[in-house]
């Protein structure tokens, strides 16, 4: 009987090993999956910034066509200023496009880091668990009586304290 305590012990163990070795190898696979989605949430972003930029162009030129059609001329103080206010704010749409998907990829980038240290954590703890399971399975294999218990130690007696050596 006190062998199947070292029998399920060991199971135990094992079990406790594996799980933790299945822990870390989906959380690694969580976490590759989001550096992927990192890099495409930048790459995102900067596709964005050109669709931005390419539109700010086209209502540039579309200015340039109205004051062209108008009669005025494109040298004109207002249409220069308009054209200017359009620009700086074609640049700023761009920029945030690309602070927007840079701030994604931070992000995920962040939750894979933290995913990783969680299989880390798992793979410890089924290590942890296994050796516990183990030091169950033996002690019940002495409980038994089967394996005597025997000391590494001797109390040495001075002066009314136990030293152990």
């Amino acid at each position: 009987m006190a062998m199947m305590g070292i029998i399920g012990g060991l199971v135990s163990a094992a079990g406790s090993v594996l799980g933790g070795i299945a822990a870390a190898n989906q959380a690694d696979g969580q976490a590759k999956a989001m550096d992927i989605a990192a890099n495409e949430a930048s790459a995102v972003g900067q596709r964005n910034a050109i669709q931005r930029q390419r539109e700010a162009n086209y209502v540039l030129s579309r200015q340039r066509s109205v004051a062209a059609a108008s009669g005025g001329s494109a040298s004109d103080p207002t249409v220069v200023d308009l054209m200017a206010k359009t620009g700086v704010e074609g640049d700023y749409q761009a920029k945030s496009a690309i602070y927007e998907g840079d701030t994604r990829r931070d992000n995920l980038n962040y939750q894979a880091d933290l995913t990783r240290m969680q299989g880390d954590q798992a793979l410890l703890s089924g290590f942890i668990g296994g050796a516990t399971s183990m030091i169950n399975g033996f002690s019940s294999f002495r409980m038994a009586g089967l394996m005597p218990y025997q000391p590494t130690y001797a109390p040495i007696y001075g002066s009314g304290s136990y030293f152990f050596g």
